[in-house]
């Protein structure tokens, strides 16, 4: 087994750059190293990986983090990945290491793969895991979860066991005042999981014309006044920051529309925050090498927390299941297509329970749903499948592109999907 010395946090640009952060980055991450030349965590070369295990305990690191439906998934686990052989655990969204914690402790047969693209969460992750003395058995990475393939190294072959993807925002991040995610606190508008990377939410909200915006609030957060709204993002800019960008929404929206739901706020954000993210790309993507990845009777979970997201899940996995099978969805399957993948739980998935509910209010709209891979297939089969995803959920129902922007940004910051 890897000594914890020898364990190492990467990042694809590590051997190429350092990082070049806000003041507020480096005042978080300079408490992490005992040396004079502490670095930007995010980007780290192999030799400091003694500064980083020398680290002191992070201050303001969160009391409690309650990962959601955590007893189901380790349930789940315990009953379908039984048994004493070493198992690979791909956890996509690393982030504060709850539901990470809790598997790696119950189950001292599973390695861990972890990536995270939020480069604040991964040492709190780190402390977490070693104070609960699993660390030794992990690896982590300072990338998006869709580039898990490149880190699965020889298990390309012999296949992951358990993927698991947790699409939520933990509590610490949205409570960062300097990051923007939160409509509830008063910052600039950014909203990048990764500050150096992309464009930023003020970019979007300052920059974009008006049928672009109206669009990504229509596509990403199922906004139904998103023209209104958009028409008066562009009528107040340029807009700072989010109780700014509040106030426009408010404006933009009935009186009597504003008085029932939730916070007229909450769509608008998440629109942006998944746009600037590119977050339904990135799950698309996933999901799709999950399927490719999945050793035999291994399986894929994901976590879900809003309509949009949990569709792309729903129509991934079905497509899945389906197979090569012929026969109309409403009937059971009766020509004989062998099935590649089943559902291990009920098609519709998990949902909180009452009591989980009670502890953790911000675990109301999780939808936990599974895939299990239950036979060998040829390759002929599996690109079948894959085919069949990409015809019938091309990406671009999920995603929008910005054909009608004429405003000056370059194709690349735009993560524009070919």
């Amino acid at each position: 087994m890897t000594s914890e010395s020898d364990r190492n946090i990467h990042s694809p640009l590590a051997y190429s750059m350092e990082v070049s952060s806000p003041a507020h980055f480096h005042q978080f991450f300079l408490r992490l190293s005992d040396g004079p030349n502490a670095k930007g965590l995010c980007m780290v070369r192999n030799n400091d990986q003694d500064k980083i295990d020398s680290r002191k305990k992070i201050s303001g690191e969160p009391a409690a983090h309650s990962p959601v439906l955590a007893n189901e998934i380790l349930s789940l686990v315990n009953v379908h990945l039984s048994g004493e052989l070493t198992k690979t655990y791909v956890d996509g969204t690393l982030g504060l290491a709850g539901h990470a914690g809790a598997l790696l402790t119950e189950l001292p047969n599973f390695t861990l793969i972890g990536l995270d693209k939020d480069a604040q969460s991964i040492p709190i992750a780190i402390d977490r895991l070693k104070n609960l003395g699993v660390y030794d058995r992990c690896t982590i990475y300072n990338d998006s979860f869709d580039n898990f393939d490149l880190y699965v190294g020889e298990k390309e072959s012999t296949g992951v066991d358990f993927f698991l993807l947790d699409l939520g925002f933990s509590s610490y991040q949205i409570e960062d005042q300097m990051r923007g995610f939160s409509y509830r606190l008063n910052s600039k508008l950014d909203m990048r999981m990764n500050s150096q990377q992309g464009i930023s939410a003020y970019e979007v909200v300052n920059r974009f014309n008006l049928m672009d915006l109206s669009n990504i609030l229509k596509v990403y957060g199922d906004e139904k006044f998103s023209r209104k709204i958009a028409q008066a993002i562009c009528d107040n800019r340029p807009i700072e920051t989010t109780f700014e960008l509040n106030q426009v929404i408010k404006t933009a929206i009935p009186a009597a529309t504003r008085r029932t739901g939730g916070h007229p706020s909450q769509r608008t954000f998440q629109a942006i925050r998944i746009y600037v993210n590119s977050e339904f790309e990135q799950l698309y993507n996933a999901l799709n090498k999950g399927l490719r990845y999945v050793a035999i009777g291994g399986l894929i979970a994901v976590l879900t927390y809003h309509s949009g997201e949990d569709r792309l899940v729903k129509n991934i996995f079905d497509l899945a299941v389906k197979g090569k099978c012929k026969c109309p969805d409403t009937i059971q399957c009766a020509c004989g297509a062998e099935k590649l993948f089943e559902f291990p739980l009920a098609r519709k998935g998990l949902r909180p329970s009452q009591n989980e509910l009670i502890e953790n209010p911000r675990a109301r709209s999780a939808h936990l749903r599974v895939i299990k891979r239950t036979s060998h297939d040829n390759a002929n089969d599996l690109n079948e499948i894959y085919e069949s995803i990409t015809r019938a959920l091309p990406i671009g129902r999920y995603v929008y592109r910005l054909q009608h922007s004429s405003i000056d940004i370059t194709q690349q910051a735009l993560r524009k999907v070919d």
